[in-house]
């Protein structure tokens, strides 16, 4: 993975994230967004922070 990639996503307050397999939803004062994700992705959140991690190196879960 890029070095940019392995940085954790940081969420400002206010903002609440919602996890679920093959989607990720984020609402917060500036409204609301939901964006599919292969459900082979790995997303952990944290104490205000998102990690994506890829599940192997293979060339389509590289390029995501």
């Amino acid at each position: 993975m890029s070095r940019i990639g392995k940085q954790p996503i940081e969420l400002p307050s206010g903002v609440n994230v919602a996890i679920s397999p093959g989607r990720v939803q984020v609402n917060g004062p500036l409204g609301e967004l939901s964006q599919n994700v292969p459900a082979r992705m790995q997303i952990d959140q944290d104490d205000g922070t998102l990690v994506v991690k890829r599940p192997t190196e293979r060339g389509d879960d590289r390029a995501l």
